[in-house]
C-alpha cells in the first residue's frame, strides 16, 4: 500500500514539475534588465539608448531622438521564425512617454514582416493615449494563424502599401517571421517587456498504476485585449 502510494505521489510531482515548465514555455520575454544587445533601428540606430535602471522594473529601451521616426526591431532567433508551428497568439510591449514628448504624432504600430522583399502587417495601437506622461502601460496585440487577411484585417491589423509583387498573406507572414518590432513616431519613448505569448497547450488525462486521475478540463485560451492594461509603476 506505501508502496503504491509513493509511486502515485512521484507521479504526480512529476506530472506537476512538467506542468510548471510548460508553463514557463507560454511566453518568450525580452526584459531588456542585462542589455539590449539583440535590438536593433531598422534606420538611425544611434536613437534606440539601453538603460539599465527606470524601466518596469530595471533596465528598458529608449528612443531618444523625438524629431525622428524610429523602428526598433529584435534580432533574437526566438522571436522570429514559424509563429503558427510556436502557436503564438499575441504581442504584448510595455510603453511609457516621456513628458518631453511633443503631443504630436504617429501612434507606436506593431511589425511582422516576412522578408526584406515584403511589405509588413502592421498593428496601430489605437489606444495609445499621447496625453499620458511618465506613466508604464502594457499594449497587447492579437495574432491567430488560422486568420485569413480578411479576418486579420477585422482584428486591427493591415498590410503596409507596396507593389502587389510585395504582398505577403498574413498567413505566410505568420509561417515565416523575418522581423518583429514596434515602430515609433515623434517623441520619447521607452520599451520594455516585448513578449511574445504562445497559447497553453491542453493537458490530457491521464492514468498512474491502476487508479485513474480525474481528467482535467483544458486550460483557457488566453484571453486578448486590445485596450491597454495600466501597470503600476515601480
Amino acid at each position: 500500500m506505501k508502496s503504491s502510494f509513493l509511486a502515485i505521489l512521484l507521479s504526480a510531482l512529476a506530472l506537476l514539475l512538467a506542468m510548471t515548465m510548460t508553463c514557463h514555455a507560454w511566453t518568450i520575454k525580452e526584459t531588456f534588465d542585462n542589455n539590449a544587445d539583440d535590438w536593433e533601428a531598422a534606420l538611425n540606430q544611434d536613437t534606440l539608448q539601453w538603460y539599465a535602471t527606470g524601466g518596469n522594473p530595471d533596465g528598458y529601451l529608449a528612443k531618444d531622438a523625438p524629431t525622428l521616426h524610429v523602428m526598433a526591431h529584435t534580432t533574437n532567433p526566438a522571436f522570429l521564425g514559424d509563429y503558427a508551428n510556436k502557436d503564438i497568439t499575441a504581442i504584448s510591449v510595455d510603453i511609457l512617454l516621456g513628458s518631453m514628448t511633443p503631443q504630436v504624432g504617429a501612434k507606436p504600430i506593431i511589425i511582422i514582416r516576412k522578408s526584406s522583399s515584403h511589405s509588413p502587417w502592421r498593428y496601430m495601437i489605437d489606444d495609445f493615449n499621447l496625453n499620458e506622461l511618465d506613466t508604464w502601460n502594457r499594449f497587447t496585440v492579437p495574432l491567430d494563424k488560422d486568420w485569413t487577411d480578411a479576418d486579420a484585417i477585422a482584428a486591427g491589423w493591415e498590410r503596409a502599401p507596396g507593389p502587389a509583387s510585395a504582398d505577403a498573406t498574413f498567413v505566410e507572414t505568420m509561417e515565416s517571421v523575418w522581423q518583429v518590432g514596434v515602430r515609433f513616431g515623434e517623441g520619447y519613448y521607452r520599451i520594455d517587456n516585448f513578449t511574445l505569448h504562445r497559447a497553453p497547450p491542453e493537458m490530457p488525462s491521464k492514468q498512474i498504476g491502476q487508479e485513474p486521475i480525474q481528467k482535467q478540463e483544458p486550460i483557457q485560451r488566453m484571453q486578448i485585449f486590445k485596450s491597454p492594461v495600466r501597470i503600476k509603476r515601480q
